[in-house]
């Protein structure tokens, strides 16, 4: 990638502009000579540093690069508004092999990328018709083919498309087959003949044909629901090869490639027929689901004579992501990218959260002093307490409502990975971070079922009571936090912009097998940053 930026011209990289001179039309016509695919098909020689390729491929080559995939955005097969968009595909298969760089430990310090993070910049965040949308789509996509790389074998299927072809040929057969197996025996039931081995003898038909219904097909009854499923098993995998994403960037590299497909009206339609309408849930492990965790909770009885590992599991609900979650989280990282994120050649750095309340001398020693789990806790106490008193006073206003929704679930979402996933988190302990929600959990459940104070008046929590009973000190910030919250008169909309803001200063890390580990079980929300961040040129955080 290198070598193919160097002997680019310069013009072909996006100009930095100033905010507010950005047009995303710029951006659509210069991305870089990012590869794609095809570059396993051309020799190349070892380097102290890398590859060179041994020659430079043109435009007839087999590599292809994104702006050479960009340069078809006005074909009919490309216009497309689904996630599926082809160069948008395609970019993300090459962030996919830019992430494998980092996951190598190669140092993302080259000029290619460089220039990568500069066209995701004002692509997918800055640009006039960027939306978080096609934002996420785009690390969704991703991150699906870096689990599929790593933990299943699609790339190696799709390593030469002759193991595809030889697959669909092999599911037709074991289809053909089983419904060859099934009209047989059906037609020899009806028809009294039979010339298959699956009777011994004349005598062995005859005896079965003079049983009822049930007991003439009861042997061959398991037969016909096995072949049912293994052709509707195999009628999945086939329908499953033709909507994969692997499929759909092997068909743009093949068209890239092949001029008599871009003449062909056929080629045409067929590819457009795919990206449009084949679309399968399997393409991608990310269900879009988020895991919610929360410190006030009051189990049920039962519930709270369970073992604290039973608990956990009983409190940690998933639940679907929100739009309005995806928007702050969006708008926040906009925001930082135009103002707050400090550059320093090519590395740039996300601020800890400013406090959402006025400044208070309390709030901001907990937000500066204790460590970022301990803040997450203690806002996300101070978060629930607002909730549960303000649940009477909503304004029934949409903007109001998304930033509660937006504020809640990122709330419970942080408080989920202090519980669970702690070594996502920026450089703490990851069993004391464990100890101290398991501590603050078992505190507030004790609080909340004395017969004084929070309980009388459940659900609306008494701050006060809750701060004078507990024993944690993370639960008493917490409470104060809350009173201060309550106290100020502020709106949902300070606390969406805090907890979009922690999600992203929390995503960065430098733990690569905590990421890895994430991916491989479904994904994270926090993986998903983390790797938009990475490509946005943000890795690192000012403490």
């Amino acid at each position: 990638m290198d070598q193919l930026q160097q002997l680019g011209d310069s013009s072909d990289t996006p100009t930095i502009l100033k905010e507010g001179e950005y047009h995303e039309h710029d951006a659509r016509l210069h991305p870089p000579a990012l590869v794609v695919m095809g570059e396993d098909n051309v020799q190349v020689d070892s380097q102290p540093r890398g590859y060179r390729f041994k020659w430079i491929p043109g435009d007839g080559d087999k590599v292809v690069t994104l702006d050479r995939v960009w340069k078809l955005h006005d074909m009919e097969m490309l216009r497309s508004s689904s996630a599926a968009h082809p160069k948008y595909l395609g970019f993300s298969f090459t962030l996919f092999k830019i992430l494998r760089c980092r996951f190598a430990k190669y140092t993302i310090s080259s000029a290619s990328f460089t220039n990568a993070q500069k066209f995701f910049r004002y692509t997918l965040i800055k640009g006039s018709g960027a939306g978080y949308e096609r934002a996420f789509g785009v690390v969704v996509d991703e991150l699906s083919f870096l689990h599929d790389y790593y933990n299943s074998s699609q790339p190696i299927y799709y390593s030469h498309h002759g193991f595809v072809i030889f697959s669909i040929i092999f599911s037709l057969y074991s289809i053909g087959y089983c419904i060859y197996l099934m009209v047989t025996y059906i037609v020899l039931g009806v028809t009294g003949h039979h010339h298959s081995q699956i009777y011994c003898s004349d005598e062995c038909f005859d005896e079965i044909l003079r049983f009822d219904f049930a007991g003439r097909y009861s042997d061959v009854l398991p037969l016909y629901l096995v072949a049912v499923v293994l052709v509707l098993a195999e009628a999945r995998d086939i329908l499953f090869y033709i909507c994969s994403n692997w499929t759909k960037v092997s068909l743009i590299y093949h068209y890239v490639n092949q001029a008599s497909w871009q003449q062909s009206p056929i080629m045409k339609k067929c590819i457009s027929v795919v990206f449009k309408y084949c679309s399968s849930n399997r393409a991608n492990n990310w269900d879009d689901r988020i895991k919610q965790c929360s410190i006030l909770d009051h189990p049920p009885r039962l519930i709270a004579h369970l073992p604290a590992r039973l608990q956990r599991l009983h409190n940690h609900n998933k639940v679907k992501l929100p739009n309005a979650v995806k928007a702050a989280i969006f708008e926040a990282l906009k925001r930082k990218c135009l103002t707050s994120i400090e550059p320093e050649g090519s590395v740039m750095y996300l601020q800890r959260p400013p406090c959402p309340v006025p400044c208070d001398t309390h709030a901001e020693l907990i937000d500066g002093a204790k460590c970022t789990a301990y803040t997450i806790l203690a806002w996300h106490i101070a978060t629930t307490v607002f909730e549960v008193q303000q649940q009477q006073q909503l304004l029934p206003l949409v903007p109001e409502w998304q930033h509660k929704v937006a504020a809640t679930h990122l709330s419970r979402y942080c408080a989920y990975l202090v519980a669970c996933c702690p070594e996502l988190l920026p450089d703490e302990n990851d069993e004391w971070c464990k100890s101290l929600y398991e501590n603050a959990k078992k505190d507030a459940a004790h609080v909340l079922s004395m017969p004084q104070g929070a309980m009388r008046t459940y659900p609306l929590l008494d701050e006060s009571w809750m701060s004078a009973q507990s024993t944690q000190s993370v639960l008493k910030d917490g409470a104060s936090l809350g009173k201060q919250l309550l106290d100020s008169g502020i709106g949902w909309e300070p606390l969406a912009r805090f907890w979009s803001e922690m999600i992203l200063y929390v995503a960065p890390s430098e733990n690569l097998q905590a990421q890895a580990e994430a991916v491989a079980r479904g994904g994270e929300l926090v993986t998903l940053l983390w790797a938009m961040l990475s490509h946005a040129g943000i890795d690192r955080r000012h403490w």
